[in-house]
């Protein structure tokens, strides 16, 4: 726990851990129960010989890479008729009260009615495509415009 700054470790109790198995598959999730800079300690067991894979997001990071996301898509279709944002559950617990930003963010910058819902479980295949990850607290921005 060292680096993560006291007024950053709040963010942890959002932050699950992602248990994976030798090949780096998923096959877990765990959340802090307590922690200090001696120990962390999960809601369940971790067997021997899992590893743990943990990403820390704050909100800031989060609604800047929500605008940099917009624009891109903004620049890639031009006007749009139709967004939609799938956003992970996870994602809202870390914003809380300014989760309405993100939307903001899609709305000023697509110009177009927004609609979506949040998930849970993001698993899909990494960047590469060969294997599954869990992909933690993601936000999928898809633009529709009639040809």
């Amino acid at each position: 726990m060292k680096g993560i700054g006291e007024d950053q470790k709040e963010y942890l109790w959002y932050t699950p851990f992602a248990i994976i198995n030798d090949k780096g598959d998923p096959v877990a999730l765990r959340t802090f129960k307590d922690f200090n800079d001696e120990y962390i300690e999960v809601w369940a067991p971790i067997s021997k010989g899992q590893k743990v894979k943990l990403s820390l997001v704050i909100p800031e990071e989060i609604l800047k890479d929500t605008e940099k996301v917009a624009k891109k898509l903004k620049s890639e279709i031009g006007i749009a008729d139709l967004c939609f944002d799938f956003s992970c559950t996870a994602r809202q617990y870390t914003l809380e009260d300014r989760a309405k930003e993100e939307l903001e963010i899609y709305g000023s910058i697509i110009d177009a009615p927004l609609f979506g819902f949040f998930t849970h479980g993001e698993i899909a295949p990494n960047i590469e495509g060969r294997r599954l990850e869990l992909h933690n607290q993601t936000s999928v921005g898809i633009v529709l415009r009639e040809i």
